[in-house]
């Protein structure tokens, strides 16, 4: 046996016991209040099971660079005409989701379409312990920076483990509309306006 199979069946074997794991503990947090069922695979039928047909109606594109993403996640937002949810990691109020000279900082674009729709973020709170970026005074910051002068909600979680945090990229329009995925509103970390052309 080569060692990329024995490689492969160690991290199968910890990645299947990593995943048990983490699905018990899961289990418990939702037993205690009261959606034991939730990850069962037996559902009713509901829309939301594995085994529920699929609905017709919807359309999804793929957007994988940040440039056309970020440019579709402007578009959206400033069309919203009920509500602006977004979840995700990280969010800087000067990051601007398009380039150019008309480009606006997203806490400038969140507030002004919260002058006729809600618009709610949830952010992680940051580490408990200020290891890396951001940390939860620089999340306080930014939350302070988003909700000053407007109507703007902003909440941070904090209430993960020490070593967990949201990495969810989420961002919801008129209840109709949502973007998933790997962006994150901030520069830290890295360029998100990236192209085909990027390596």
């Amino acid at each position: 046996m080569g060692t990329s199979g024995w490689l492969d069946r160690l991290d199968e074997y910890f990645g299947d016991r990593l995943e048990s794991l983490l699905r018990h503990h899961h289990q418990r947090r939702l037993r205690r209040c009261g959606w034991q069922g939730a990850l069962d695979d037996d559902h009713d039928g509901s829309w939301w099971s594995a085994r529920a047909p699929v609905r017709s109606g919807n359309r999804m594109d793929v957007l994988v660079d940040g440039a056309a993403a970020l440019a579709a996640m402007e578009t959206a937002i400033r069309g919203a005409q009920q509500s602006v949810h977004i979840a995700g990691w990280h969010a800087s109020p000067d990051f601007r989701l398009t380039r150019g000279p008309d480009a606006v900082p997203l806490r400038d674009l969140l507030t002004g379409v919260a002058e006729r729709v809600p618009v709610r973020l949830l952010l992680w709170a940051g580490p408990p312990v200020p290891a890396f970026q951001p940390t939860r005074r620089m999340v306080r910051r930014a939350r302070d920076e988003f909700t000053r002068g407007g109507r703007v909600q902003c909440a941070l979680d904090k209430r993960e483990r020490t070593m967990h945090c949201h990495h969810e990229k989420i961002v919801v329009v008129d209840d109709t509309l949502a973007f998933v995925g790997g962006i994150d509103f901030t520069a830290l970390e890295g360029d998100r306006h990236d192209d085909p052309m990027h390596p």
